[in-house]
């Protein structure tokens, strides 16, 4: 089993756009300029189906490339505290 991560870029969905007047109005400008969902979704279908992916794990993804994260989301006290948060969301989620 493998687990990697991407961004899929700036993609033209229906995202954000229930978030009140002034986000529906960004999402309105930044639309043309979007990538389209076929686009967005690239690099995700490429990880879950691509032979040459067998065995990379871990490993973060941009347009179907190798990428570094930022300092931040390399942070190993930040991640932990994530994981935990996360963990502890989900125990609710479940009891």
């Amino acid at each position: 089993m493998t687990a990697n991560c991407f961004h899929p870029g700036l993609v033209a969905t229906g995202f954000n756009r229930n978030n009140g007047l002034l986000m529906t109005l960004a999402m309105t400008v930044v639309n043309p300029i979007s990538r389209k969902p076929e686009k967005g979704a690239e690099t995700l279908v490429w990880l879950a189906t691509s032979p040459q992916l067998e065995g990379v794990s871990g490993t973060y993804f941009f347009d179907m490339k190798a990428k570094t994260p930022s300092l931040a989301a390399q942070d190993r006290e930040t991640a932990r505290k994530l994981w935990d948060v996360s963990g502890e969301q989900c125990a609710e989620s479940w009891s």
